[in-house]
C-alpha cells in the first residue's frame, strides 16, 4: 500500500503539477494515514486515500486544485465524491481540522490559465476579501468565488480586457451558470463598498 500511494503521489507531481512541497507533505501525511491505528484504508482503496491526503495536503499548501483534476490519474477512475468523502473521513481521524482551500489561490490558478493582469488579480483579492467581509462567502466553494470576482473584476477593468463567464468557469472548473448567479450578489456588495473606487 505505501509503494502504490508514493508512486500515485509521484505521478501525481508530473501529471497535475504539484509544488515540491505539497508532494512532500502528500507523503508524510499518507504514511501517517497507514501509521495511525484509527484510520483504515479497507474498503476505501489505495488511490482513494492517497488522492485525498493529495487535496489535503493542497489545501494545507496553498495550492489550487480540485478533487476533479485527481480522478483522472486515478487508474481506478476515482469519482470526486469518493476523494471527498475520505478527505473528510481523514481530516476527522487525524484531528486535522477543517481544511478549506482559499478562494485567492483559485484566483491565481484562473489567472494563470487565462493570462490575467496582475492588477486584475490583485484587484480579485481584493474583492475576495470584501465579500468575506460582508459574509457573501457562507455556502460557496472557493472556486465559486474566485471566478466570481474575476468576472465582476473583467467586467469593470479598463483597459485590461475582459473574461468571458465561459472562459472564467472552464479555468475555475464551475459552470456559467454558477458564475451568472453568484455575480449578481457579489456586484450588490461590491458596488456598494468602497472597494468599488479602487476599481472604477
Amino acid at each position: 500500500s505505501l509503494q502504490k500511494g508514493i508512486k500515485f503521489i509521484s505521478c501525481s507531481d508530473s501529471e497535475v503539477g504539484l509544488d515540491d512541497a505539497t508532494v512532500n507533505r502528500s507523503k508524510e501525511l499518507f504514511k501517517e494515514v497507514l501509521q495511525y491505528d484509527g484510520v483504515t484504508i479497507v474498503g476505501r482503496g489505495v488511490e482513494a486515500t492517497t488522492a485525498a491526503v493529495v487535496l489535503i495536503a493542497c489545501r494545507e499548501m496553498g495550492e489550487a486544485k480540485l478533487a476533479s483534476d485527481l480522478s483522472p490519474h486515478t487508474s481506478e477512475e476515482v469519482s470526486e465524491h469518493r476523494i471527498l468523502q475520505t478527505v473528510k473521513y481523514i481530516t476527522n481521524e487525524l484531528e486535522l481540522g477543517i481544511v478549506m482551500a482559499d478562494p485567492k489561490d483559485f484566483v491565481e490558478r484562473i489567472g494563470k490559465r487565462l493570462n490575467i493582469h496582475q492588477k486584475d488579480l490583485e484587484l480579485a483579492k481584493q474583492a475576495v476579501d470584501v465579500l468575506a467581509e460582508n459574509g457573501s462567502k457562507v455556502n460557496k466553494t472557493p472556486q465559486t468565488i474566485a471566478a466570481t470576482v474575476v468576472y465582476y473584476i473583467g467586467l469593470k477593468s479598463t483597459g485590461h480586457g475582459r473574461y468571458s463567464q465561459t472562459d472564467v468557469g472552464d479555468a475555475a472548473g464551475v459552470s456559467t451558470n454558477t458564475i451568472r448567479e453568484n455575480y449578481y450578489e457579489a456586484h450588490g456588495v461590491l458596488e456598494d463598498s468602497t472597494f468599488n473606487t479602487a476599481v472604477a
